[in-house]
């Protein structure tokens, strides 16, 4: 989601699995849905065009197909505080299956954005589990998303819990957490928690700066054992 001279751009991928082959010929349906209220259908794109509902601003809204990427992007042009909603993308494949995206939330304000004001990970051990919990505080504005990669750099998906975004009472801005439990035998493995976040992405490693020091500060032991064993032995005996 990009903001520039009061247009915002939706980039919401497709499915490629699923429509690979017949992405031209696939029918795009993007929806809005406000805060207590329903999702309503903003507009459909088929064959080239754009058909806006009634009830919306035809030429406020602009969609594009990149076939190759498998890719359909949604522009607003002119954007105002009316705007503001959660905005879905969806397509019905021949046996009528629905498929929709899982949404962009869409913030009308003049505070721009701010990145994690702090971020760190913490770990413990608990039941044979290691348990790392990922956090980040004081961003603007609330929408983020927190995964964890493993070191094949695939997302994982189990034994993950993901808190939802919180802030302090008299705060305007927002934090979020997130946990990862693995075998305690796993605890060599690197795993990193990644926040997409309007401000630009983070990433914090499991091995991360604590990791390092701890082993500076072992290899720093094993220089003064090493010391106490051959050096000063010599020196005393002269």
């Amino acid at each position: 989601m990009h903001r520039k001279n009061h247009h915002w751009t939706f980039l919401l991928p497709l499915s490629a699995a699923s429509i690979q082959g017949r992405f031209d010929n696939t029918v795009i349906h993007w929806y809005q849905m406000k805060e207590n209220k329903p999702p309503e259908r903003l507009l459909f794109f088929a064959a080239g065009k754009t058909t806006v509902e009634s009830g919306f601003q035809g030429k406020k809204y602009m969609v594009d197909k990149v076939s190759s990427r498998n890719l359909c992007i949604l522009t607003i042009n002119d954007v105002s505080p009316d705007d503001a909603a959660t905005y879905y993308c969806a397509y019905w494949d021949p046996h009528l299956d629905r498929f929709f995206s899982t949404g962009t939330k869409l913030i009308v304000s003049e505070k721009g954005n701010s990145k994690p004001e702090n971020s760190e990970i913490l770990q413990k051990e608990h039941e044979n589990q290691l348990v790392y919990v990922c956090l980040f505080e004081k961003f603007y504005p609330e929408v983020a998303r927190v995964k964890w990669i493993d070191e094949a750099e695939k997302e994982v998906t189990e034994n993950v819990v993901k808190g939802d975004v919180w802030k302090f009472p008299n705060e305007d801005k927002y934090s979020v957490s997130s946990w990862l439990s693995v075998p305690l035998e796993n605890k060599n493995k690197k795993y990193v928690c990644h926040l997409e976040h309007e401000s630009g992405e983070l990433l914090l490693p499991t091995h991360g700066k604590y990791y390092i020091l701890n082993f500076l500060l072992y290899l720093l032991c094993l220089y003064f054992l090493y010391l106490m064993i051959f050096y000063f032995p010599v020196k005393f005996q002269k």
